[in-house]
């Protein structure tokens, strides 16, 4: 991402991005994926809930000079199965690593964004509906890198020289202190 001119992470984008590349995997016909799931009754299992959990900073002293914030994204995935299906705890872990497996450096359709970095599957007693003894839940973590906001160098004029002043011979008055360094 240190190309003069660089993409900014569409969040919606995002996220319309992770749903539509986990649908092979996950297909809608026995599967309901969906981002901050919203529960009125009961969780639909088999489940996944996405949710982006935090937004910090990739590196706190990187500048890499567009005005953008070079952002860390990290999302956690609730993997639910049913507690009457047989075997339903090993269900969900084999579920939990099917979705690590797909996640390793992989960067979603339409977006652009630093390859996934998967943290882990943890058991997880989450439930959204307040019925935790009715499902089994595995949350996967991953994160990865991406810029938001816009670049302002995008559409504008790239420069074609480059000088380097040294304080406090700098401005205007010392141009003739300057060396270019490069072309």
């Amino acid at each position: 991402m240190n190309a003069p001119t660089n993409p900014q992470t569409d969040l919606v984008k995002l996220h319309s991005g992770i749903l539509a590349d986990l649908a092979p995997l996950f297909p809608k016909s026995k599967w309901t994926v969906e981002h901050y799931m919203r529960i009125v009754e009961r969780v639909p299992v088999p489940a996944i809930s996405i949710e982006l959990t935090t937004m910090e900073p990739a590196a706190p002293t990187a500048d890499i000079g567009t005005n953008q914030f070079d952002s860390t994204l990290r999302f956690e995935a609730y993997v639910f199965t049913d507690y009457k299906q047989p075997d339903y705890r090993i269900l969900s872990r084999l579920y939990a690593g099917q979705l690590m497996a797909f996640l390793v450096g992989h960067q979603w359709s339409g977006t652009a964004n630093g390859p996934c970095r998967v943290l882990g599957a943890f058991a997880d007693r989450f439930s959204p509906d307040g019925q935790a003894d009715q499902y089994d839940c595995m949350r996967v973590e991953w994160e990865q890198d991406c810029l938001i906001g816009l670049d302002n160098w995008a559409g504008g004029a790239v420069p074609s020289e480059v000088f380097l002043g040294i304080a406090p011979k700098i401005g205007s008055a010392n141009l003739s202190s300057y060396e270019q360094v490069a072309p």
